[in-house]
């Protein structure tokens, strides 16, 4: 547990990142034609290219920018570059939402996603892209603390994506393959899970400043 403690958050936080973040490359790698494992899932038309290497990009700066930018709030040193990394990783986590949206409509899914899991997958995105454009609204009012909270739940609602993938990887290991509403249902609970510690943090947070 020391080791845990002593590892930077951003780094825990693309960690968590990190088979989403492989398999947003390898989906790079097979839309300039190179051949990867992604066999099992639907080729990318050409009229969805664009869309793709959009989305996956903004979700690598966003995961990545995003990363630093709880590390770097409220320290006069690190100003600079918190407010002009922020602008490009709000750009970017805005574009990640649209772009999930729009894929999620016009992309066919792997046939084990199903329909009730693209509802979840809608609900999702346009949580990321509320998310971040009441964190706009925030400071551009100079409401600083709401602005943090708003990003958090954004950066909270992406890192979702993560632990999901380690909850496939998990039920792969044991010789299962969610489909349908068992899948949409572990989704829908890591993305829950990642707002609810989000919450929980804010909150415990609020209560010390209150007992200061």
């Amino acid at each position: 547990m020391s080791l845990l403690r002593n590892i930077p958050l951003p780094a825990k936080l693309i960690a968590i990142c990190t088979l989403p973040l492989a398999a947003g490359l390898a989906r790079l790698l097979q839309i300039a034609g190179v051949e990867t494992p992604l066999t099992a899932y639907p080729p990318v038309s050409t009229g969805l290219q664009a869309v793709f290497v959009a989305h996956i990009v903004c979700a690598f700066l966003f995961v990545g920018l995003g990363a630093f930018q709880f590390t770097t709030h409220g320290n006069p040193r690190t100003l600079g570059w918190h407010r002009a990394a922020g602008r490009f990783a709000a750009c970017a986590a805005l574009l990640t939402g649209l772009s999930a949206i729009w894929l999620t409509f016009f992309y066919p899914h792997a046939p084990q996603d199903g329909p009730v899991l693209n509802v979840i997958r809608v609900f999702a995105a346009s949580g990321i892209a509320t998310c971040i454009v009441m964190g706009y609204r925030a400071v551009r009012a100079r409401h600083l603390g709401h602005h943090r909270k708003w990003m958090m739940r954004a950066y909270a609602l992406c890192v979702a994506t993560g632990v999901q993938s380690y909850v496939v990887f998990f039920w792969h290991a044991i010789g299962e393959n969610p489909e349908g509403v068992h899948r949409a249902f572990a989704f829908g609970v890591s993305w829950l899970a990642c707002l609810a510690f989000v919450e929980v943090q804010l909150d415990h947070k609020s209560l010390k400043r209150n007992d200061r």
